[in-house]
């Protein structure tokens, strides 16, 4: 094709920035490509079956779906009843809508969402709900969920979109005018972003079709939309939805699908021969409008994807008003590709005006217009001699630069829909492909329920699989475009291969769980003990640490810098522990660029605290001390000790001080670290002694591999020193608490400056174990704990003294660093609960993954009857286990029995199996009207009894709970 000059997209443009799809033969929108490109019909004909035999004409052939029972009814919040109750439209309106909103990348924004989404009549209604006598008592709740006048509001409240939320209902054009509403919400302001959505699904989907003054049905089950041998139209199912934003409005990683340049909607008003007739005048003022609107001249137009049912009176109607519009607007005979997408999927009703959309966008994205089926002849009530229509019959490639497509959509009554696409090229805005960035990476996955986050896992390990630069697409996609659900899982590597191995686990079943979401992070440092050697060896090898630990250095003095220029990976062995005047600055160091990794990786600290020497990192972390300034205290601490104390020795002991001191002579309870463990110190001999005393009562003992007696009186001269040195230490007003391991409380600035402090403590005895419980006691709730230091420590005081709110503890140590950077220690931490920022993160870009949330689908379905005569309705509460009502009036009823009375109330109201007691009524899909029903369950099955009132059983709203209030006010009567 020739290029034209066609219009840029300017202010009053629209962008397509994401689309979901559930249509025949096609479960998302890459398949629903793949099958318009390759011509595929999707159509299911089945042969005529006894049932039809003497009635006129029946065609059974449609587009159909899979599953349409099947439903992720508490992803929504539905109750089991309500889920069975609601028409398949309204259920995959919801997943599909969420699919789109989610692929735009905006769930959870601030952005005024707007929807706009059409439906079908409900058949479901009509031939399965209302035969059930059991499933029609609250009018209501089946109105809700079924009536077409609900379908966007119960997206709404799903996406929690505050925008306008309007249903929109034009017939077979309603979709389509749905989506030139949404533009011009957009263009009015009342909306920053529209989901525009639309569904039709006929139950029973292949039921016979017949032919009616509405409908002409094709006899032969195929829909020849344009052909000299049409004889009408095809159904079919689907539903499809598309999210839209103003064009200047677009994120950097928006991948924009096309843009609409202009939209018309109008009404044939009176000029036709019937109501039920279509209009060339009609159609045509509404092509024309559009071009109009769109700055757009025919000769820009590549492609008409057009209403195209296949009947013999309406195709050429609609190619006369095509024509008579393009005349109109200037059209030079440039040749143009008009088909319909009902020839591969069937007429959608509801939905087919986006389905055509759907096309469109598709063709103006990729550069190939698709053929349209079983066209051999143009039709002869329409005059193609002269015009520039032709209906491809294979697929074509498009490459105009710019490229601009039409589309229509009609509804019977006359409200014709009209809207101008165009391509959208990337370069435009600047938006290049991601590049690669170095190091590890965290991915993260989370969904609302095992099940889901499962399949996440599985269906993304595939995706590297098979195509592993998918990376950098993947991560953008998943960790920041997604919404944080309450199962979580996360991985990290440096590639997709270690990506992929390392989802292997998290996609086997039965490995998630629910977390209790933690926002308080508690640093704890770890003083001088045991070290990783072959760790810090590895890690003193890597430019990020040497590069943190030039930068601590630089507030020491030449002496003080060339006794540590001993640090390095060739000095790293055993007998470092021993040289305190090395492995207390060294400590610092390494602590203090595990707070900085942290923190860059998205985790402050609430609260820290260190053991021993560990207390300046945690001063550092606490935002009260520099780095450098950190690092001269620390630096002067060891050499002070080194220097002023005699040898010593240290013990570290598995049991409490309390059950130690008795045992001992000669040494001090250095450390009270836990009810599990202590620490001893005093002279080498007597250590050993000590062990050995301990180790004859069953007490395990080891030495530590220090060479001094910290925190006992062999520290005076040491602290004397310490005094001297903090005189004046530069502290600043704290960002986070500290609470101090010497008085076990909160840790006051004026407190930390006074010389005495760092004087007690050196010399006095570590009261870990308290300033954990002061930790729980002050700043109680759900905690994710960091144990930093050259050695896991923390952890294991953590055993036996949990917080009742620990949520987890997360060793940060040479190793681990060494290993993955902190990556690894930044996945655990998501998947606890913790909300990071993933270091390595590719930048955004406009490529995209395309990773649907796999919901957790079962089935939900109430059953037709066979005949009209035979209606079964389910059995009533009495004959489901429900107790006979009065059975409860008892005054003397245990509690096990009243219990037993609600969880049957429960089952029977929301319509499920098996009620756990801890059950919350909300997160097993109750709401306000379900809560009525069980109250008047209740008040049936407890006669004469004053039960409580509603809000109060909603005050812990279990089943165990309200057993409980009942049984006291069954006990009062």
């Amino acid at each position: 094709m020739s290029e034209l000059p066609v219009p840029s997209p300017g202010p009053e443009s629209i962008a397509v920035v994401a689309a979901a799809c559930r249509l025949p033969g096609a479960d998302n929108v890459a398949e629903f490509w793949e099958l318009l490109r390759l011509g595929r019909d999707a159509v299911i004909r089945e042969p005529a079956n006894a049932s039809d035999a003497g009635q006129p004409a029946p065609v059974r052939a449609r587009g159909v779906l899979s599953d349409i029972d099947m439903f992720d009814a508490a992803f929504f919040g539905f109750s089991s009843v309500d889920a069975r109750t609601a028409d398949p439209q309204i259920r995959l309106l919801l997943e599909e809508g969420y699919h789109a909103y989610e692929a735009s990348g905006r769930l959870g924004s601030r952005d005024r969402l707007g929807v706009f989404a059409s439906c079908g009549m409900s058949t479901y209604l009509l031939n399965n709900v209302l035969p059930d006598p059991q499933a029609t008592q609250d009018w209501t709740a089946v109105s809700s969920l079924n009536d077409k006048d609900f379908a966007a509001t119960h997206l709404a409240y799903a996406l929690d979109a505050t925008g306008p939320a309007v249903s929109v209902q034009t017939a077979c054009s309603s979709s389509l005018v749905a989506l030139h509403l949404a533009c011009e919400s957009l263009l009015t302001g009342e909306c920053d972003t529209t989901l525009v959505a639309g569904a039709g699904i006929h139950v029973p989907q292949l039921g016979p079709a017949r032919t009616t003054p509405v409908a002409l049905v094709a006899p032969d089950g195929h829909c020849r939309a344009f052909d000299a041998d049409a004889t009408g139209t095809v159904f079919g199912n689907g539903v499809v939805a598309v999210v839209l934003c103003r064009l200047e409005d677009v994120l950097p990683n928006d991948d924009v699908l096309a843009v609409v340049l202009g939209t018309a909607v109008n009404n044939d008003g009176r000029r036709k021969p019937g109501y039920l007739s279509p209009s060339v005048d009609g159609q045509r003022d509404c092509i024309v409008a559009a071009l109009g609107a769109s700055g757009v001249s025919p000769d820009g137009i590549g492609m008409v994807e057009a209403h195209g049912t296949g009947t013999p009176l309406g195709d050429p109607i609609e190619l006369q008003a095509l024509r008579e519009a393009w005349d109109l607007a200037g059209a030079t005979g440039r040749p143009c590709a008009i088909g319909s997408v009902k020839t591969n999927i069937g007429h959608t009703g509801e939905a087919a005006g986006l389905a055509g959309f759907l096309k469109a966008v598709l063709s103006v994205r990729h550069g190939i217009i698709p053929p349209s089926l079983h066209f051999a002849a143009g039709n002869p009530a329409f005059d193609w001699s002269d015009a520039a229509f032709y209906v491809p019959t294979m697929a074509v490639p498009w490459t105009d630069e710019q490229r601009v497509a039409s589309v229509t959509s009609l509804g019977i009554g006359g409200t014709n829909a009209h809207v101008i696409i165009g391509s959208f090229a990337h370069t435009d805005r600047g938006v290049r492909a991601s590049p690669r960035s170095e190091g590890p990476v965290v991915l993260r996955l989370s969904a609302a329920s095992p099940a889901s986050l499962t399949a996440l896992a599985a269906s993304t390990r595939t995706a590297l699989e098979r195509e592993p630069s998918a990376l950098d697409p993947i991560v953008n996609e998943l960790n920041h475009r997604r919404k944080n659900l309450p199962y979580r899982a996360a991985v990290s590597g440096r590639d997709a291969g270690e990506i992929a191995t390392a989802l292997r686990g998290v996609a086997q079943p039965g490995t998630a769980r629910r977390v209790r979401l933690s926002g308080r992070a508690v640093f704890a440092f770890s003083g001088q003990g045991d070290v990783d050697t072959a760790g810090l060896r590895a890690l003193m090898q890597q430019a990020e640490l040497a590069a943190h630990l030039d930068r601590a250095v630089v507030g020491l003095d030449l002496i003080e810098r060339s006794r540590l220029d001993e640090w390095s990976a060739d000095h790293v062995d055993d007998s470092l522990a021993g040289r305190t005047d090395l492995v207390q600055p060294l400590l610092y160091g390494f602590q203090t660029f595990v707070v900085d990794q942290l923190v860059a990786g998205g985790i402050s600290p609430s609260v820290v605290l260190g053991h021993s020497v560990g207390e300046i990192a945690a001063l550092y972390a606490a935002g009260m001390i520099g780095l450098s300034d950190g690092m001269a205290l620390a630096a002067r601490r060891g050499a002070a000790m080194q220097r002023h104390s005699p040898a010593g020795a240290m013990a570290t002991v598995l049991a409490g001080w309390e059950a130690v001191e008795g045992l001992v002579t000669g040494v001090v309870v250095a450390a009270d670290n836990s009810t599990g463990s202590c620490a001893l110190a005093g002279p080498d001999r007597a250590i050993d002694k000590a062990i050995k005393a301990l180790l004859r009562h069953g007490i395990r003992a080891r030495r530590l591999p220090v060479t001094r007696a910290f925190h006992s009186p062999s520290m005076v001269l040491a602290g004397e020193e310490m005094a001297r040195l903090c005189a004046n230490l530069p502290l600043a007003a704290p960002r986070t608490a500290m609470i101090s391991t010497l008085t076990a409380r909160p840790a006051m600035p004026t407190e930390l400056r006074e010389p005495g402090y760092w004087r007690d403590q050196a010399v006095q005895r570590v009261r870990f174990r308290d300033a954990m419980r002061c930790v729980d006691t002050d700043y109680p709730g759900p905690q994710t704990w960091f144990d930093i230091g050259l050695k896991p420590m923390v952890a294991h005081f953590l055993r036996s003294d949990a917080p009742p709110g620990l949520v987890g503890c997360l060793t940060a140590d040479p190793s681990t660093l060494a290993r993955s950077g902190v990556s690894d220690i930044l996945a655990q931490a998501w998947a606890l609960g913790l909300d990071i920022t993933a270091p390595a993160a590719r930048p955004p870009g406009a490529v995209r993954a395309s990773l649907p949330y796999p919901f957790d689908r079962r089935s939900y379905w109430i059953t037709a009857p066979l005949h009209d005569c035979d209606q079964p309705g389910r059995a009533p509460a009495e004959q489901k286990g429900l107790p006979f009502p009065g059975d409860a009036a008892n005054t003397d009823m245990e509690m096990d029995e009243i219990l037993s009375v609600v969880l049957a109330a429960w089952r029977d109201c929301l319509g499920l199996e098996h009620v756990d007691p801890a059950a919350d009524f909300f997160e097993v899909g109750g709401h306000s009207l379900v809560m009525i029903a069980l109250m008047a369950n209740l008040e049936r099955l407890f006669p004469a009894k004053r039960l409580p009132r509603m809000s109060d059983m909603l005050v812990v709203p279990t089943p165990r709970a309200m057993a409980e209030l009942i049984g006291r006010a069954v006990s009062r009567a």
